[in-house]
């Protein structure tokens, strides 16, 4: 007797069932909830649901076209949380940044957001003048995502669409600029809405090189890199009248910090620019590297590498860029960490 034929399941059917599936709410505490505003694209948290809308409502959009776009975009987010998720936080380290500042990093932004919102606003130790709090957007999110944040990228979020492209149209010729932060957040400044950014390091040797250039290979986008930190040299020895010889060619990591904070002013958003030390870092001392046991070892210790390239007397000051504060400062913090937790 011959078995009944099954009707056949197109395959844009058996992919549609796919999507159903992936389009099912995600456990991310800090997935992002998207929206359209004034032509450009903003994110804001949704810890209640974690789940991705996108448009403003579930449907995302307001066409057909709109929505198919979007929920796109929400399978995507849904499938790298999944992945990311059956590993452990560590381990989505690249393996030779798992001992260090990068996983201090990750634990520092690690709680719920009115806890990390509060840690920040501590760290930075001006509550009068600078304030994190539970509404602002951040990366990493701690343990739920531990990506660094690259200003010009479209998926972080921290600046309006027309920001990322006048930043990477500035640093760039083509292609993307690659430029991670160690943690970056929106926040109030004088109130303001800015940005605080944080360059963090665990021991005396973590790219802080003099020889550290940058690593373009582009000939444009190298002298286009070379004329943005000049003209951002140019800008702050008219404010702060001292030395500031930052350079594309040598101690390329703290120029390109310096240079993008100062464009950032330029643009009407305030910037606290704050460079982190964190103490005891045992994990490294093992491996030979020389850490901060204090505070003012980690400010020495930076303040000697910064010598004749940056004026050092604009740490802890108000930097005035036309009228919009820029704030450079030197923080340290204790943050535990057990290379085998996860």
């Amino acid at each position: 007797m011959r078995r009944p034929v099954r009707p056949a399941v197109s395959r844009n059917r058996r992919a549609h069932g796919r999507a159903e599936r992936a389009l099912r709410p995600i456990s991310e505490p800090h997935a992002y909830q998207r929206h359209r505003a004034e032509g450009d694209e903003l994110a804001e948290y949704s810890a209640g649901t974690g789940v991705a809308y996108v448009g403003g409502t579930e449907n995302g959009g307001t066409g057909q076209g709109s929505s198919n776009r979007w929920k796109r975009k929400q399978i995507g987010y849904s499938f790298q949380y999944q992945e990311r998720k059956s590993m452990g936080w560590l381990k989505q380290l690249p393996v030779d940044r798992r001992s260090g500042s990068r996983p201090r990093c990750v634990l520092l932004m690690e709680g719920s957001k009115v806890d990390v919102a509060d840690r920040l606003t501590d760290l930075v130790g001006l509550p009068n003048e600078v304030v994190i709090t539970c509404k602002d957007l951040w990366r990493p999110f701690g343990k739920a995502d531990v990506r660094e944040a690259q200003l010009d990228d479209k998926n972080t979020s921290l600046l309006l669409c027309s920001h990322r492209k006048k930043l990477r149209d500035w640093w760039l010729v083509k292609g993307k600029s690659m430029q991670s932060w160690d943690i970056a957040s929106t926040c109030t400044i004088k109130g303001k809405k800015g940005l605080l950014l944080v360059e963090a390091k665990a021991h005396r040797n973590e790219e802080m090189s003099k020889s550290d250039k940058s690593g373009s290979t582009d000939s444009d986008n190298r002298k286009q890199i070379a004329s943005a930190i000049a003209e951002a040299a140019t800008g702050l020895r008219s404010i702060t009248g001292g030395p500031w010889t930052i350079s594309r060619d040598h101690h390329y990591q703290l120029s390109n910090r310096f240079a993008w904070s100062w464009k950032l002013a330029t643009m009407n958003i305030p910037v606290v620019l704050l460079y982190l030390g964190f103490l005891g870092a045992e994990d490294m001392a093992k491996k030979g590297r020389k850490i901060f046991h204090s505070g003012d070892e980690w400010e020495d210790t930076l303040k000697r590498h910064c010598k004749h390239i940056v004026d050092n007397s604009c740490w802890g000051k108000w930097l005035d860029v036309n009228g919009v504060p820029l704030l450079p400062l030197i923080r340290s913090y204790d943050q535990p960490f057990e290379p085998c937790e996860d």
